[in-house]
Order: structure tokens, then C-alpha cells, then sequence
């Protein structure tokens, strides 16, 4: 098979989603490679493949890509570190910006807002109830929420449904028509390691290896760092 012929089908996880939509799948493609990717938390890809769905490739939290190798469903060997991934607040595009610099402004902000959006099967979503409940606050915010089951959280805020909106600053950025308040305060910030592998039962490996490549050229790290994330270490 050519590689005109070749389409790379990749599970990817959403944190990636803004640096891939702003060009670089199309400048990838110019090399005669078509690529179709499905968008899911982690989460929702460990799912799929426990049924038995599989691709060329896999973008994921570094933990979720281990387990997969001690499976034998990745190859250890194809892996690399790709970007880390921060969690941030968005608002309505031109709408006051809480302040959430400090632990006490952040929690205030939950607390004030008429409903936030987090996502109940991205790592984000698990992370802030985590917060919330070590404060004691779980209730009391997500009686108010506007939990999806996964997604991209800031839609709610363009729906109306809600004023804040909590995720991954890169996920954020997908959404038209919200602003980025910040990341959260450095004392609860956790940033997720992101990795890229290929599946051990690929047809399609050389092209899956061209793909690893490109992603860690020049134009593809700008990109990464234009859109949310941080080049991994």
C-alpha cells in the first residue's frame, strides 16, 4: 500500500486538540498521509480499547500509555513524550475575570459563580472534585454544575449554561467565544504528562513513525506551545 493510500487512525485525548486543529494535521497530510482522529479523555480511550477498538496510534496521560504497554497493546518502544498539559478557568468572552491567583480566590470564585463546568470522565473534572471535596465545597458546587460526561467544558459557557468553565488551558482554547481567565493558582496545579505511541497490531507503522517524527519537528512544537501546553522535558 502507498502511503496516498495510508490513512493513520489515532485515539487522542483532547489536550492536543487546539495545536492539531491550528494546521498541523493539514501540513501532515501534505505528505500524502491522511490521519482521522477520534477525540476522547483518557479515560473514554482506556474504555474503548478494553472492547477491543484499536488504531495506529495513541495520544494519552503517560500512566493510561504504561498500562497499555504492560499489556502488550502499545509498544514500549515507540513511545515518547509528547506535551504537559495545565488546568485552567475560562469565562464568557468579555466577561469579568474572577481573581484565582491564590487558593482562597480560587475556591471563592466556585463558590460564587452561578454554575461551573467540568468534565465527569476527563482527569481535569476527577481532579477538581478531588479539590473540591478536600474542601469540603463537592456539594455545594455540583448541585450548581454543568457536568458533561466529556467534551469540551467551555461549550457550556457559550450555551449559557454556565459562567466558568474548568479544564486543560489547551482544551479550553478549542472553544470560540470564551476568554482564558489563567491556569490554576500553583499550589493546586497539576500538569499531565502526555505521550504518543503506536499500537502493537498497526498495519501501518512507518507511516505511524513519520507521524511521531513530525510532531517533534519544529512546526509542530510551535504549535504546541501556541495552543496551551508545554513541550515535554
Amino acid at each position: 500500500m502507498s502511503d496516498a493510500q495510508t490513512t493513520l487512525r489515532i485515539f487522542s485525548g483532547l489536550a492536543v486538540r487546539a495545536a492539531f486543529d491550528d494546521g498541523l494535521l493539514d501540513a501532515f497530510e501534505r505528505s500524502g498521509i491522511a490521519v482521522d482522529v477520534a477525540w476522547n479523555p483518557t479515560t473514554v480511550i482506556e474504555a474503548k480499547i478494553a472492547r477491543g477498538e484499536t488504531a495506529d496510534l495513541i495520544i494519552a496521560t503517560t500512566g493510561s500509555i504504561q498500562k497499555l504497554v504492560d499489556k502488550g497493546v502499545v509498544d514500549g518502544d515507540s513511545c515518547q513524550p509528547l506535551v504537559d498539559a495545565c488546568l485552567g478557568v475560562a469565562v464568557a468572552q468579555g466577561a469579568p475575570k474572577p481573581r484565582i491567583g491564590s487558593t482562597v480566590e480560587f475556591f471563592s470564585a466556585l463558590k460564587n459563580a452561578r454554575s461551573v463546568a467540568w468534565s465527569l470522565g476527563g482527569q481535569s473534572g476527577i481532579y477538581l472534585e478531588t479539590l473540591l471535596a478536600g474542601q469540603g465545597l463537592l456539594d455545594e458546587v455540583k448541585a450548581r454544575a454543568s457536568t458533561i460526561p466529556e467534551g469540551f467544558t467551555a461549550e457550556q459557557i457559550v450555551k449559557g449554561d454556565a459562567d466558568l468553565a474548568i479544564q486543560q488551558v489547551s482544551e479550553l482554547m478549542v472553544v470560540k467565544g470564551v476568554d482564558i481567565v489563567g491556569p490554576f493558582p500553583e499550589e493546586l496545579q497539576t500538569w499531565t504528562p502526555f505521550r504518543i505511541g503506536i499500537f502493537t497490531q498497526s498495519a501501518n507503522k512507518e507511516a505511524a513513525e513519520a507521524f511521531i517524527a513530525f510532531l517533534q519537528g519544529a512546526e509542530a512544537q510551535d504549535s504546541f506551545l501556541r495552543n496551551g501546553v508545554r513541550l515535554a522535558a
